[in-house]
């Protein structure tokens, strides 16, 4: 199995001209693959399985402790192109700004960018208009974006998002990650767990 994966791994590579290093981690090797993450600008995987919020994490999400940027996605997800209708989940938190400065690369390219607010009064400060200062620094930055307030009505936020997310054809979501002290809690703010056991679209997440 791992000399299929590394000659597919490789063959990829090659015809993209990509330069490329394959390696081999123990099922349970957090700290090589937590280093390895550390000296990458992206790093690419899975989403985890909702088991692993009683088994604990298994070792891509210890990756997330890295502060690298994750690429989630969906095992049923067959498109190969770069995403062109990105969705950003906007809360005005420090994650949510280290997401968007993550992804400028790719939110540059993309041929729309909507900033998602979901219930814009509870985080955005009295007489700001939502997602101005957001808008302006993307704009600045060439991405052609769209600011869309919405109210959840008492529905789960994650719904909101992934509702709004599959209904307008979005082919990727980006959003910030609640970090906490443990590892394990990492992605257990309920927004960001939510979004990665129901997701069928690609989330780019950053702490």
């Amino acid at each position: 199995m791992i000399r299929n994966a590394r000659e597919v791994f490789e063959k990829h590579a090659a015809r993209r001209d990509v330069r490329c290093e394959f390696r081999v981690h123990a099922p349970h090797g957090e700290d090589e693959r937590r280093i390895g993450a550390l000296h990458a600008d992206l790093v690419v995987a899975a989403p985890p399985k909702e088991s692993w919020l009683d088994e604990g994490p298994p070792a891509d999400v210890v990756q997330l402790a890295t502060g690298v940027p994750f690429l989630l996605v969906p095992e049923s997800w067959r498109n190969t192109k770069p995403p062109q209708r990105i969705l950003i989940g906007w809360n005005a938190s420090r994650e949510s700004r280290r997401a968007i400065g993550d992804s400028l690369p790719l939110l540059a390219l993309a041929s729309s960018v909507t900033v998602l607010i979901v219930d814009p009064q509870a985080t955005i400060p009295a007489g700001e208009e939502p997602g101005v200062e957001v808008a302006m620094f993307l704009l600045r930055h060439g991405v052609r974006l769209t600011v869309d307030p919405v109210q959840s009505h008492g529905r789960a936020i994650p719904e909101v998002i992934l509702e709004y997310a599959v209904s307008n054809a979005h082919d990727m979501i980006v959003l910030g990650a609640y970090s906490h002290a443990r590892v394990r809690e990492i992605v257990l703010g309920g927004v960001t767990r939510s979004l990665l056991a129901q997701s069928p679209i690609p989330l780019l997440i950053s702490h």
